[in-house]
């Protein structure tokens, strides 16, 4: 009897650990239930199959959901497929630009609060940003250094009208200039593995000079986002990693979601794959190493490495298709998940609404909230135009092919992760998709 019971807690640990590493399969119900057609739904099947028999990538998760439950969530292809791994709706994503989304709720939930004001110059708390200089072209043709007409806001930051640079912003004088500098300074925007924090990288970011004057021009700029994450750090008081797993992650039920995940679940990171021909392989190939330039480092260790003291608030989190619909859930909510508060509706309203004017986002034809994409019509007018099922849609993508949208107008969301390089080469799969959702759309 002693030998069985020492067997029977042997075999409930090994139980208790395999739970651990494995995530818990999300409740779906039946699309009908929802007003949604399963026979539309059915549609999104072969058009991810066809995009995986041209090797545009190698697999794939695809989330659908409608009055806040999951009516359709599918895996197909190959997590590796050297291996032959099947990919799994559990699969673990490097969700990249998605990232942003969540800076943009830790700063609003810090405004709700009364901690801050969006008008508040960023200086107030990291004292580097004081007297902020712009790069200008004089009329000779020079770039010289002019005071700023005024400090850089939280505002600034959330919408990317800063006027803080990158280092991929060439194609302007002002802007190679600032580029130049921000590698010279060895900035590595997000997508890279640090050997430092995120409150260092702010500070060298502090020292560039701006691209354009605060509020006078739109950048899309990862190390603008960089600047918020340690503002978050400063203000809260917290890591920018603990802070979201408490105010964010927690009360949402994300347990699959983090900036590094354990070892216990690094087997469920989908690999990543060439979606065309790269510089280091071709259309099909997985990729171990990739280069994007002389300032950047490799991307993909950023899901293994061992170095992971920096939180990259613009690109570092991890997750999976489940967890990511309870936070799009929660926007589409009004700020509410599960009977929880995160956001006020006020700061929803003002995260999934044009906050650009009529700047130019460099993207696609549509406008730009905080961190998020807002479609302002109900046509997809270019060819790699962002299609998220109709006017007041929001969402926003990750390099590495990730996307998601909600559509107020229909209560659905869409959740799409693949590893691929790089997002465009998956754009029209998912466009096509939510014309799917769409007419999946029943009551």
């Amino acid at each position: 009897m002693r030998i069985f019971k020492v067997a029977l807690i042997a075999v409930m640990v090994c139980l208790m650990t395999v739970s651990l590493s494995f995530g818990k399969e999300p409740l779906t119900v039946k699309p009908e239930s929802v007003g949604m057609s399963s026979d539309q739904l059915k549609n999104i099947d072969e058009q991810v199959k066809k995009y995986i028999d041209s090797e545009n990538m190698a697999g794939a998760v695809v989330l659908v959901a409608r009055h806040g439950k999951i009516a359709y969530l599918k895996a197909f292809g190959n997590a590796e497929k050297e291996k032959n791994k099947p990919m799994t709706t559990d699969a673990i994503f490097l969700v990249a630009s998605m990232t942003k989304a969540l800076t943009a709720t830790s700063i609003l939930q810090l405004v709700d609060q009364g901690k801050i004001l969006l008008t508040d110059p960023i200086s107030a708390y990291v004292p580097e940003f004081a007297k902020p200089q712009v790069a200008v072209q004089d009329k000779n043709g020079k770039i010289k250094l002019v005071k700023a007409k005024r400090e850089i806001t939280f505002h600034d930051l959330l919408t990317m009208t800063s006027g803080i640079g990158c280092t991929r912003c060439f194609g302007t004088p002002a802007g190679d200039f600032v580029t130049n500098l921000m590698i010279q300074a060895k900035i590595k925007d997000g997508m890279a593995v640090y050997d430092g924090t995120i409150g260092d990288e702010t500070k060298n970011i502090a020292g560039i000079p701006l691209m354009f004057q605060p509020g006078e021009g739109f950048n899309y700029s990862d190390p603008g986002v960089i600047a918020l994450g340690h503002l978050v750090e400063v203000i809260s008081g917290m890591s920018l990693d603990k802070y979201m797993e408490k105010n964010i992650f927690k009360p949402l039920g994300m347990s699959d979601t983090c900036f590094f995940e354990p070892k216990s679940k690094l087997s469920r990171v989908a690999d990543y794959y060439y979606g065309h021909d790269g510089k280091n392989g071709k259309k099909g190939d997985k990729f171990i190493k990739d280069y994007l330039g002389p300032y950047a480092e490799y991307e993909r260790e950023m899901s293994f490495t061992d170095k992971q003291s920096f939180f990259a608030p613009c690109a570092g989190i991890h997750s999976t298709a489940a967890d990511w619909m309870s936070f799009v859930q929660m926007l589409l909510n009004g700020g509410v998940y599960n009977g929880k508060r995160l956001l006020s509706k006020q700061a929803v309203k003002l995260m999934t609404t044009n906050q650009i004017g009529e700047k130019v986002f460099p993207f696609w034809n549509n406008r730009w909230g905080y961190m998020v994409d807002i479609q302002e019509d109900n046509v997809a007018d270019m060819p790699n135009d962002s299609y998220m099922g109709g006017e007041g849609a929001f969402g926003w993508v990750g390099f590495y092919g990730t996307r998601w949208f909600a559509n107020p107008n229909e209560d659905t969301v869409m959740v799409f992760m693949t590893h691929v390089y790089w997002f465009f080469d998956v754009s029209p799969l998912q466009n096509k998709i939510a014309h799917i959702i769409n007419r999946a759309v029943i009551d």
